[in-house]
């Protein structure tokens, strides 16, 4: 499993000068899913595609639903980079996006593997 790291969920995805870095949400959340208006989705190359609507879990969160379904975790790992530019603090360098002034700061994407126990 491969997705972006819960913690880039609390930053807001305008870049300002004088707040590079602008908490926008918790990182725990417990009010329940984040509603877009704007319709815009990183599944959609082209235009907006209605109201999305995305549920935050945190990393502890993640793991955890994989140990209570028994499954065995192999590996997990966090990365300082994204795919792709999701927010606006984000600079393109060697194909990866990276913070602006701090590449290798914060942590952007995580990796884990689970498998079924023999």
């Amino acid at each position: 499993m491969r997705d972006f790291h819960p913690a880039l969920a609390m930053f807001a995805l305008e870049a300002r000068e004088e707040s590079w870095l602008r908490l926008e949400g918790p990182y725990f959340r417990e009010a329940g899913p984040v509603h877009w208006p704007d319709g815009l989705t990183y599944a959609a190359e082209t235009g907006p595609v209605g109201e999305t609507v995305e549920w935050a879990h945190s990393l502890a969160e993640t793991v955890q639903s994989l140990l209570d379904a028994g499954l065995v975790l192999e590996r997990l790992r966090e990365y300082p980079y994204c795919s792709y530019r999701s927010h606006a603090f984000l600079v393109e360098r060697d194909g990866r996006w990276v913070h602006a002034t701090h590449p290798g700061g914060l942590p952007l994407l995580f990796s884990l593997r689970a498998r079924r126990p023999a």
